[in-house]
């Protein structure tokens, strides 16, 4: 009985440490979707200082030992890489970010400004995978496929898009467009679809 108590006890504390990790990184990727001005701009170095971020997302006031837990995360986590004591966003993180904005971008109620943005690609079955990353990626941007392979939505997300697209085309190939039309013949399901009026 002792030893199922002590079982529990262990879950117990590795699900908290768990979910510390999982809240401090939530945090550490809001802070910089608010303070990465350049995250778009695919020619700018993310670079960032643990300490400050540690402490302006409230891990700042915890004990040294969660302190050092937290720091421990950049060092250890494929969004960040160190170099020369400069801790480096990675371009897994930089996706990370944008997809956050992009969140965020699309919870917000935005007035259709009647243009559809649409994306067509061409991916062979040897990249079965990357597209269907792709599918589910567009999916989650709020995207609906109209035909195999294109896709469109009423949300201007060409920039946010466009970056994201750049950094996945190594595993995508070059065969993705991005279309703004002015008109979509019948597009009366589309409307109902993203309820536009």
């Amino acid at each position: 009985m002792q030893n199922k108590n002590q079982g529990k006890k262990l879950k117990i504390i590795r699900n908290k440490k768990r979910n510390r990790k999982n809240g401090f990184a939530n945090k550490v990727f809001e802070y910089l979707k608010d303070v990465s001005l350049d995250v778009l701009d695919l020619t700018a170095t993310l670079a960032i200082d643990p300490k400050s971020i540690i402490k302006k997302t409230s891990y700042g006031n915890s004990a040294n030992q969660h302190f050092s837990e937290q720091k421990f995360y950049f060092k250890r986590s494929s969004y960040f890489e160190e170099k020369e004591n400069i801790i480096y966003v990675t371009t897994k993180g930089r996706v990370k970010i944008i997809k956050n904005i992009l969140i965020e971008k699309l919870s917000k109620e935005a007035e259709w400004k009647g243009f559809w943005w649409a994306v067509a690609f061409d991916i062979s079955e040897k990249k079965r995978n990357a597209r269907d990353l792709l599918r589910r990626e567009l999916k989650a941007m709020h995207f609906i496929e109209v035909q195999k392979s294109i896709w469109v939505t009423p949300y201007d997300i060409e920039k946010e898009l466009s970056v994201l697209l750049k950094l996945w085309l190594k595993d995508l190939g070059d065969n993705i467009r991005i279309f703004k039309i002015e008109k979509i013949l019948d597009d009366a399901d589309l409307k109902e679809y993203f309820e536009i009026k």
